[in-house]
C-alpha cells in the first residue's frame, strides 16, 4: 500500500483571555500546530463509489515549545505511523510533501532520519519532496 502526505507548519497560536487585565497583555502563551494530512487507497472500496477509494486522514501536533525544529517533525512522523499500524494500515511506500524550510526539514538530522526510516519502520520507505 502507498501513502501519501502533506505537512507543514501553522503559525503560532496564542491565547488570549477575552476580558485580561491590562498586565496579561504581555504574558500570551503561545502553541506550535504541525498539520500532517495524509492519502492512501482504500483497500474495501464501496463499489461503483469514487469517492470511497482514496482516504484522507488529518492529523495536528501541538506542541508549546516554539522552536519549530526537525526533532519535533520526527517525533511526529514516528507517532503517525504508529497510529497508521494501530489502524491497520500497513504500507510499503510513503511520499511526502513539505516547503522547503531549511531549519525544520532540510536539516542534516532530517536526512538521517529519512535514511533510518526503512529501520524504523520494518520496510517502508520515504521519498520526501520539497515545494
Amino acid at each position: 500500500m502507498t501513502q501519501l502526505s502533506v505537512i507543514d507548519f501553522s503559525k503560532n497560536s496564542t491565547f488570549e483571555i477575552q476580558n485580561e487585565v491590562q498586565n496579561m497583555h504581555w504574558h500570551s502563551y503561545q502553541v506550535t500546530i504541525l498539520m500532517h494530512i495524509t492519502w492512501w487507497h482504500n483497500p474495501n472500496p464501496i463499489p461503483n463509489d469514487e469517492d470511497s477509494k482514496v482516504l484522507m486522514k488529518y492529523h495536528f501536533y501541538i506542541n508549546d515549545d516554539k522552536t519549530h525544529d526537525s526533532y519535533f517533525v520526527q517525533h511526529c512522523l514516528r507517532l503517525h505511523r504508529e497510529n497508521m499500524v494501530d489502524n491497520g494500515f500497513q504500507t510499503k511506500h510513503h511520499y511526502m510533501w513539505s516547503n522547503g524550510c531549511s531549519s525544520q526539514f532540510k536539516t542534516k538530522t532530517s536526512w538521517f532520519f529519512v535514511s533510518c526510516y526503512p529501520y524504523l519502520t520494518k520496510g517502508c520507505s520515504l521519498l520526501w519532496s520539497f515545494a
